[in-house]
């Protein structure tokens, strides 16, 4: 159905999509698990934003950006990680079958070299499957972090090179058709923010991703959406990639933030507080 033509009152501006969204952060950039914690109850007050489908366990997606939390991280990569800024965090989703899983990360492998990245180490996520509805468990991926550097590059050019390596990876595996490639998704991979994200329902997540508890995961801010617009016209299988609005991968949220709405509908929310506390506001519909 087309959207009416502004007349009276009404403006088509109004149409807008509205899932949940909210962002914590230290004013003063200290880094510290108070945040995280915030964060995610923060993510579990906009439940309500979110959707289930027939399966009440099973949610259409939530997650978290946090920044790349380097104290925690250097404790598990299993190497010595370069310094901070230095080197990015790669979090992925994988085909469950072994053979499809080595073929992907070869593929990742040889990719770095071709971008003069070099690939340091990889860790599995560990996961509570038990934790999610059933048919989450049904199309749930395997979860691993992979770890990167590059000499000389940090900061923008780091990021920009990250940037370029993530697209060549994802055409690399989509061009060889995996029988399980549709679980293949790159959720972040950067060297400033790391995201934790699925299938979830906002109550979850935590359990869901133990080590989001764990006191050294230390972030100076934490940008969360719940509840965004799911459609259940995929297949199970399919659902940790597409927990986003239609079709759309969630992690699009987390990419360009003003996605779906929510930060501009946030903005415009500040906006009209502003004008209402104008003494010189003139109502913008009033007829007349």
């Amino acid at each position: 159905m087309p959207i009416p033509t502004a007349q009276g009152l009404y403006d088509p501006s109004f149409e807008h999509d509205a899932c949940g969204v909210a962002f914590v952060a230290s004013i003063v950039g200290e880094r510290s698990h108070a945040i995280v914690g915030r964060g995610l109850e923060a993510l579990v007050n906009l439940g309500h934003r979110g959707a289930c489908g027939c399966d009440p366990e099973t949610g259409d997606g939530a997650g978290v950006l946090l920044q790349v939390p380097d104290a925690f991280l250097r404790g598990v990569a299993g190497v010595d990680l370069p310094p901070p800024g230095a080197y990015g965090v790669g979090m992925i989703f994988q085909p469950n079958d072994p053979d499809q899983r080595a073929h992907c990360e070869d593929i990742i492998a040889r990719a770095c070299v071709d971008e003069g990245v070099r690939l340091l180490a990889w860790r599995d996520v560990p996961a509570e499957p038990s934790a999610v509805g059933r048919v989450a468990r049904e199309g749930m991926p395997a979860i691993r972090q992979f770890f990167v550097a590059a000499v000389a590059l940090e900061g923008d050019t780091l990021e920009r090179r990250l940037y370029v390596l993530r697209k060549v990876i994802e055409r690399r595996v989509a061009e060889v058709d995996l029988p399980e490639g549709h679980l293949f998704y790159i959720c972040s991979l950067s060297s400033r923010t790391l995201v934790y994200k699925g299938m979830l329902m906002a109550h979850q997540i935590e359990r869901f991703y133990p080590e989001l508890r764990d006191t050294s995961m230390k972030t100076f801010f934490e940008w969360f959406p719940d509840g965004i617009a799911g459609r259940y016209e995929a297949t199970p299988k399919t659902f940790w990639m597409h927990t986003g609005a239609g079709s759309a991968p969630m992690e699009v949220m987390f990419r360009a933030m003003d996605d779906v709405g929510d930060i501009a509908n946030v903005l415009l929310g500040f906006d009209d507080v502003s004008d209402a506390s104008d003494p010189s506001h003139r109502p913008r519909h009033v007829v007349g």
